[in-house]
C-alpha cells in the first residue's frame, strides 16, 4: 500500500507487544484482539463511541456542526 493509511474493518485483528498492553491495560486487555473490541474499550473510557462537535475547517470560512466518530487506520511499514 505504500504511504497510505487504510482503515481497519471491525473483525480485523490487531497483535500489540506485551509491553504496550502493560503500559494501556486498562483499554488493551490482551495482546491479541479484533478492532471493534478496541473500539469498544475506547468507548468505555470515553463514554460514547461518537459525539456532538464542532470543527474549525480551514477554508470553511466558520465552525461546522457535526459528530466524531471513532475509526482505526493503520499505517504498513515498508517491505
Amino acid at each position: 500500500m505504500g504511504n497510505q493509511f487504510e482503515y481497519l474493518r471491525h473483525d480485523e485483528v490487531i497483535s500489540v507487544e506485551e509491553e504496550l498492553r502493560q503500559n494501556q491495560s486498562h483499554i488493551i486487555k490482551s495482546t491479541t484482539f479484533q478492532v471493534s473490541e478496541l473500539l469498544q474499550q475506547l468507548s468505555k473510557h470515553i463514554g460514547c463511541n461518537d459525539f456532538d462537535c464542532k470543527v474549525l475547517r480551514l477554508g470553511s470560512g466558520g465552525w461546522v456542526k457535526g459528530k466524531i466518530k471513532l475509526a482505526l487506520e493503520f499505517y504498513p511499514d515498508e517491505q
